[in-house]
Parts: C-alpha cells; structure tokens; sequence
C-alpha cells in the first residue's frame, strides 16, 4: 500500500514523540531506585544493543563509517550532561515542568547561535525567546517553585541541548545520523561506566526494574531515530509542530501516574511555550 511522503514523516514523528513521553516516564520511575548516571549507563548500553539490531535488520551496518573522534567526543559529552541534569531533574520536579523547560531549547539555540555563530537577530527570534522566558516565569515563578538545584538542573539541561542541536548541525557534514546515533550509545555508555567506577558503586540489577531500563535504552534510542527519519522525508515545518503535543500530553500523564496537580498556572505558561515553538517553526519555514 502506497503511504504520501508526508504521511509517513507524520508517523515517524509521532513514534519519535511517543519515545521521548516513554523515556521520560521509564526515568522518572527508576529514578526511585538508581542515580542518574546508573540510568544513563544502562540505557546507553541497552540502547547501543538495540540500535545495533536495528542497522542488522536494515542491512546498514555495512556503511557505517566510525571516524570524527573528536566532533563526536565533544557532542557527546555536552550531550551526556544535558541528559543526566534531565533524569536528576525529572526525579524531583513535576513531569509537566521539567518537559516544559525543555521546550525552552529553541529558544537557547537562537541565543547560543547569535552569540558563537553571529547568526541573525530578528524580530521573530526576538519573540520566541520573550514568549519562553514569559512561559518558564509563569511556570516557575517566586510563588510557584523554589529556585533549587533541581530547577537549575531542568534550565541547564535545555541549554545543553541547545548545544547539542548545534553540535550535530555540523557533525551531521561530515557523519550520517546512524553513525551519530552508533557512537552517542557507545560514547555515553563508557562516559557513565567511568563515573559509576571512579564513585565506585554500581547498583545491581533489581529484577523488577529491568524491564524499565531494556525499554529506556530502547524507546531512548528509537526516538532519535524516528526524529531522523521524520526530518529526512519532510520539512521540519511538517513534523516539528506534532511534538508540541507532548507538553500537555506530560501534563496529563504527571496526573495519572505520578499524581501530580494539574494547575492552572502550569497550563497558562505551558501555553506561551508553545506559542514560542509554533513561532520559531513558522520562521524556518518562512526562512526555508
């Protein structure tokens, strides 16, 4: 059966966001029994395995071309940091907050690519980044949550992100998304087995949490994947706009698993973060 371009970059993107709600619900589960970079080092592993499975069955493997050591090295460390301040803050903060700091990403590109790449700073760009900053104060306001670490953790870990984005823009010149994918589990996975050793302490396997960390490293890796998959069949004026539904989507899964409040606040700046997203869509589309 024939599926349009298009419908089948829809459907990679929605199993891209269906994968990044799953690993941020399997982490804030294991959360309660293993450290971040426990969660890192299991989902690096399990998610190395699978991936590998998935260039098997592909029958990709074979161009696989590992090289760029250092651009990888570099990537994958930002990376690495981004993603362990992501599992410590989704250990103490509502699932809703720290999904919504998240999106603040855009945002920080436009600021990091200004000030490193002198890149333009137009007035679109301009409102995406007051709209987040409107978005995070309401969420986040004096009134609301206590300016903590794991707050920190959740404004550091989109900035990270940001770096990440602009890391793999150039990487991707020189490296296909497979390779970077293949080194990111590989790399990240030696990154959190030194930590793990240097601390000297490794939690052992708790048999009722290991079906959470094989589906941490799976659906971890496959929503990379996905996204890559999206993006390459369409525009990501076509696909990005679906992942804006995984902000209240958080929201509603934070009430049903985890009991958090549902409040009106959070649904008021969740809102304006959207709105920010939507706008900077919008532009690369007018930009494109």
């Amino acid at each position: 059966m024939f599926i349009p371009q298009n419908i089948r970059a829809i459907l990679w993107m929605l199993g891209a966001m269906a994968s990044l709600l799953s690993v941020s619900v399997f982490a804030k589960f294991l959360s309660a029994e293993y450290n971040t970079f426990e969660i890192m080092f299991y989902r690096s592993i399990f998610g190395f395995f699978a991936f590998l499975l998935i260039l098997l069955t592909t029958k990709q493997l074979r161009s696989v071309r590992l090289g760029h050591f250092k651009q990888h090295f570099i990537r994958n460390i930002i990376h690495f940091t981004a993603q362990n301040l992501w599992f410590y803050a989704l250990a103490v903060l509502p699932l809703s907050v720290v999904i919504a700091f998240e999106f603040t990403t855009p945002a920080w590109v436009i600021v990091i690519a200004a000030i490193l790449l002198g890149e333009g700073f137009g007035f679109r760009r301009f409102v995406v980044i007051v709209l987040s900053l409107i978005g995070v104060y309401i969420i986040t306001g004096p009134s609301n949550l206590p300016f903590n670490f794991a707050l920190l953790s959740a404004i550091l870990c989109a900035v990270g992100f940001a770096l990440t984005i602009i890391a793999t823009k150039y990487l991707t010149k020189v490296q296909s998304v497979n390779e970077i994918l293949l080194m990111m589990t590989l790399m990240q996975g030696i990154f959190a087995g030194i930590i793990i050793l240097w601390v000297g302490e490794l939690q052992p396997l708790i048999m009722d949490m290991v079906p959470w960390l094989v589906l941490i490293g799976i659906f971890g890796t496959l929503s990379h994947y996905c996204m890559a998959n999206a993006l390459n069949l369409a525009d990501a004026s076509i696909v990005s706009p679906i992942d804006l539904i995984r902000l209240p989507l958080s929201i509603l899964l934070g009430f049903v698993l985890f009991g958090e409040k549902i409040a009106a606040i959070v649904i008021l700046g969740t809102a304006f973060l959207i709105l920010a997203n939507y706008i900077n869509i919008i532009r690369k589309k007018d930009n494109a």
